[in-house]
């Protein structure tokens, strides 16, 4: 992990609420939490949020898809946009094991921090430390990267069937690691959330309890993981068209102006940019091949209508649309 240092400049953002921006003096990376400074085209910020079996529902949709499809082929690609560290690439290796010797998952990502802890095949694992009063109440930009917590801490609530079924996998895939993790906060980008809390919030930051874990021998080997970008996306499948293309949670770091603030507003040529992205992910897609967003991806604080209506130009059709939650599994059609 790469130590830290924060400071807050008295710079405001254009934006109603006057939210000051916070500045980092150096790149820093960790992993299910944090941010890191990246300045390119627009870029200001990557936020690492992630865990484990995020969107699940969705990847089981996926899975399903890829079972009726693509059973029949030899191989079955799967590029994963947007990594991270790596975990949501490591699910779908674990969620399609019976087809470990079929399937290759490629996953890639802006950050070449995150990159390198992904091919380091060990994860951070954290949990929220309870208070003599219970739980924080923690605000949604945490809950997602700590979901997947009861895989390896002990938890007084009951597991479900569902999370059952997860740690099942987890525990075959994955073991704790002996190595301790550096005390949060000389080694985590928490800070950047702690000060959410502490100046802008005026509340008291919660704490956080860590462990590493590692991929078993053996396990996930269908794995790997490079630095790209989703508008390159053919120096990822390198003329070898994939059958899943997945860019949950991410899209906003491309298509806004500010993707740290929480206020996300869309560059001025958002719908170009998403134009080519449509575009870009259909020519690196075999026939019925999907591409899929995060299930809260229109959820954003930001109208991105024209996002589906770019994949929908290009010859994409929605898969799991209902009248409760729009589309985010897309169907090239033949």
């Amino acid at each position: 992990m790469i130590n830290t240092n924060y400071s807050i400049k008295t710079k405001t953002l254009n934006n109603p609420y006057q939210i000051k921006k916070i500045h980092q003096t150096q790149p820093s990376f960790c992993g299910h939490l944090g941010a890191e400074k990246y300045a390119k085209d627009g870029i200001t910020w990557l936020r690492h949020e992630t865990a484990l079996f995020r969107d699940l529902q969705t990847k089981n949709f996926v899975k399903e898809y890829i079972i009726k499809n693509f059973n029949d082929k030899n191989e079955i690609k799967i590029i994963v946009g947007g990594c991270s560290t790596g975990e949501e690439a490591y699910t779908f290796s674990m969620l399609l094991k019976d087809l470990a010797n079929k399937v290759k998952i490629t996953g890639f990502d802006l950050s070449k921090e995150s990159i390198k802890s992904a091919n380091s095949k060990k994860l951070l694992m954290q949990k929220q430390k309870e208070t003599p009063n219970g739980n924080y109440d923690i605000m949604r930009f945490l809950q997602n990267a700590l979901k997947d917590s009861y895989l390896c801490f002990t938890t007084t609530t009951p597991l479900t069937k569902e999370q059952t079924e997860c740690k099942k996998l987890f525990d075959e895939f994955f073991e704790i690691s002996s190595e301790i993790p550096q005390k949060e906060k000389e080694s985590l980008s928490l800070k950047l959330k702690m000060m959410y809390f502490k100046y802008l919030l005026k509340i008291v930051p919660p704490e956080y309890e860590s462990k590493y874990v590692v991929l078993k021998t053996g396990k996930a080997n269908n794995c790997n993981f490079l630095q790209g970008d989703i508008l390159k996306l053919e120096e990822i499948t390198k003329g070898k068209k994939a059958d899943v293309i997945t860019f949950s949670n991410a899209l906003y770091h491309i298509i806004c102006d500010d993707s740290f603030t929480g206020l996300r507003v869309p560059k001025k040529n958002a719908e170009e940019i998403a134009m080519n992205i449509a575009k870009t992910v259909k020519e690196n897609l075999s026939p019925k091949g999907i591409f899929v967003l995060g299930e809260n991806e229109a959820m954003q604080t930001m109208d991105t209508k024209f996002v589906p209506q770019a994949f929908e130009k290009v010859g994409f059709m929605a898969l799991n649309e209902t009248k409760e939650h729009p589309a985010n599994v897309w169907q090239l059609m033949e």
